[in-house]
């Protein structure tokens, strides 16, 4: 099964970050953060967006310290 990006499914579920945010019980900041692979989302985290998705975590390409922007400059 091919992983899509977080961007890419909260658009396909039509859903604001803020509005995800609510329904994930996260802050829009860290949703944010996770779409631009400034944050890593804890296995908790990656169920309840997944859940606000209406996906399966494992249907969502997560961010790890190896693919982040910040993982480019060597900062992980």
């Amino acid at each position: 099964m091919k992983r899509m990006h977080l961007r890419v499914a909260r658009a396909q579920a039509d859903i604001s970050q803020v509005d995800l945010a609510i329904k994930a019980g996260l802050s829009q900041k860290k949703i944010f953060g996770i779409e631009h692979g400034y944050r890593l989302a804890s296995e908790d985290e990656q169920q309840a967006i997944a859940t606000a998705l209406g996906v399966k975590p494992d249907a969502i390409a997560w961010p790890t310290a190896k693919t982040g922007p910040r993982a480019a400059r060597g900062a992980a």
